[in-house]
């Protein structure tokens, strides 16, 4: 008799699992090139439910409900998904009963109990026993598929119907994911023509190594980054193994004298040049809201004129001058031509 306890104990054994699996489940991805994300999670098993239906789907059967049996995946290994199905409670398995895994991309049970039949022939089963194993190798490599299991068992006058919880795989391609974290973006408010530095680092979330790439810097007077839009400069993004992340990437960009006063938004976009395929290409971009300031117009002083070989000159003599002018700060820029005019006295014949 096979009785199942969740206490804590055996949620530390199923959370160390876990921990366990998971990474042989990315290691054996990086060699095989393909991984299936289990829901439930490998090695974990549903609650039972207690349900019961009809469906004419694939002729007028009754099954009963979950309350009896349970279905997880154990693990995955080259390609290999191992499935377990227990009885729940004190259950077990009927005397000649034959085990089917159902497979359906319609995670509706009317659909999914009449879905395809994994082995095609079912397994028979051992009355008495509990638990029953089958390794199960997956034919789709994009999507996700629905899984549940039925017991089909008969006695001198009716065949009886049980079925567990509905799992679903859903396939993942080993590839990278990058997105762009701790992102230092430009101040508030800028001037037309001011130099400024960003900085960020590149972190790949996914499952699969990513190669070097660049952060691409771009302005746009919208929320949605185009390729109409302004690029301003980038940065080399070494290349960054599955979990980890980029050192800080800083630069320098300048922001155009030429864009006109008013609200943008400044946009890092990781992997700018699109050389990495990625699992997720909608999460590679990021953006900081600013201000172009109108310019200042410059505010000229002088403040000082002077002669420098002499105070007093005759008629046909060169002067020698000095002028110092000073723009005031924070005002814009300024280049330009100085004009003396003289204010003289003539003394003599």
């Amino acid at each position: 008799i096979f009785t199942f306890k969740y206490n804590k104990s055996m949620k530390a054994i199923l959370q160390l699992k876990k921990l366990l699996i998971i990474p042989l489940l990315f290691f054996m991805g990086n060699i095989w090139g393909q991984t299936y994300v289990s829901n439930p999670d490998y090695g974990y098993y549903t609650d039972c439910s207690t349900t019961g239906f009809t469906t004419n789907v694939c002729g007028p059967f009754t099954y009963s409900g979950g309350s009896y049996l349970q279905l997880r995946t154990d693990y995955q290994n080259n390609g290999i998904i191992r499935f377990r199905v227990t009885m729940c409670g004190t259950y077990t398995f009927p005397t000649g009963g034959v085990l089917y895994i159902k497979e359906s991309s319609n995670s509706n049970l009317t659909n999914l109990v009449c879905g395809t039949n994994n082995p095609s022939n079912g397994i028979s089963l051992s009355g008495g026993a509990t638990t029953q194993t089958y390794d199960y190798t997956p034919s789709f490599t994009t999507g996700t598929k629905y899984f549940n299991a039925v017991i089909v068992f008969s006695n001198s006058t009716t065949t009886f119907r049980i079925f567990s919880n509905v799992l679903s795989l859903t396939a993942t391609n080993n590839q990278p994911d990058l997105r762009n974290i701790n992102l230092s973006g430009p101040p508030p408010s800028v001037n037309q023509g001011q130099t400024i530095n960003v900085s960020n680092q590149v972190q790949n979330i996914g499952s699969g190594n990513a190669g070097s790439s660049s952060v691409g810097y771009w302005i746009s007077d919208n929320s949605i980054l185009s390729s109409s839009d302004t690029f301003v400069g980038s940065t080399f993004t070494p290349s960054v193994s599955s979990g980890n992340t980029t050192s800080f990437l800083s630069n320098n960009v300048t922001i155009p004298s030429s864009l006109a006063p008013g609200n943008y938004y400044f946009f890092f976009k990781c992997d700018n040049d699109n050389v990495i395929t990625e699992s997720n290409e909608t999460n590679n971009t990021d953006y900081f809201q600013f201000t172009v300031l109108a310019p200042t117009p410059p505010s000229l002083q002088v403040e000082s004129c002077f002669a420098t070989n002499s105070s007093a000159f005759n008629v046909g003599e060169i002067m020698n001058g000095s002028v110092a002018v000073r723009n005031t700060p924070s005002s814009q820029s300024w280049s330009g031509t100085i004009t003396v005019f003289m204010k003289h006295t003539i003394s003599g014949t």
